[in-house]
């Protein structure tokens, strides 16, 4: 799309960013689901949701790796 390169250099470091990002916050919310003792598990959602986050990560790494 841009040959930018300032573009491409801060789209990869926000990536790379949000992705630990997600990753702590699946941790943390897979080790609420698992220390859960009631019935409820609300986090359950929460980490089927950050789930999602990674192939979406890996498919922008893809995609930045194809355009350099």
């Amino acid at each position: 799309m841009t040959k930018e390169d300032w573009l491409l250099i801060s789209g990869f470091y926000y990536v790379m960013i949000t992705a630990v990002v997600n990753m702590l916050i699946l941790l943390y919310e897979l080790i609420e689901y698992l220390n859960d003792v009631s019935g409820k598990k609300q986090s359950g959602n929460s980490v089927l949701l950050l789930l999602v986050n990674i192939p979406v990560s890996i498919g922008y790494f893809y995609i930045f790796m194809n355009i350099v």
